[in-house]
């Protein structure tokens, strides 16, 4: 598994499956405490967030789940949290899916970040077992909050792509 220009992507339960996207929610969890998760409307989203946030609970995260929004509303949320994980493939064909990873200033993991991902969780054989899996007592509920950024997402409609990211930056 490699990242590349904009994330994970792939098509949905062949390069980019469940078990890929749990290895991602523990590789990114590592070291963090809190994650925002969210997808977009594609119909393999929930599953690859729900396989994420697995991987994130079996290391200890606090999760919230933000539910349907749009790239640049998660990325804005993860001001709110150390990362946001956004499943989505963005302008690929309805087959696709994929993962793209945010730091708390909405911008997306740089190079050096998304090697420490594919480290922590190895390659096509999935070896994660270097990462510690926390205690049953370290495990939290999954907190769903799919109406605090709704009010982002509203506004946006009128504007073009770009125009949202410029607006979501001057507000952060």
């Amino acid at each position: 598994m490699k990242f590349g220009s904009s994330g994970i992507r792939g098509i949905a339960n062949q390069a980019v499956t469940s078990e890929l996207a749990l290895r991602i929610g523990r590789g990114v969890g590592t070291g963090r405490g809190s994650v925002v998760v969210g997808h977009d409307t594609r119909r393999a989203a929930e599953m690859i967030e729900y396989a994420a946030i697995s991987g994130l609970l079996s290391v200890g995260c606090r999760v919230t789940r933000v539910g349907m929004v749009a790239t640049p509303t998660l990325a804005y949320a993860a001001g709110d949290y150390d990362c946001g994980i956004m499943v989505t493939a963005s302008h690929n064909p309805p087959e696709y899916i994929g993962v793209k990873l945010f730091n708390p200033d909405g911008m997306a993991f740089d190079s050096e970040q998304q090697k420490t991902i594919e480290r922590l969780i190895g390659g096509a054989e999935g070896a994660d077992t270097k990462l510690a899996s926390a205690s049953w007592d370290r495990m939290h509920p999954v907190r769903t909050d799919e109406n605090r950024y709704r009010s982002v997402d509203r506004a946006c409609p009128p504007f073009s792509r770009a125009q949202v990211v410029r607006i979501l930056c001057r507000i952060s």
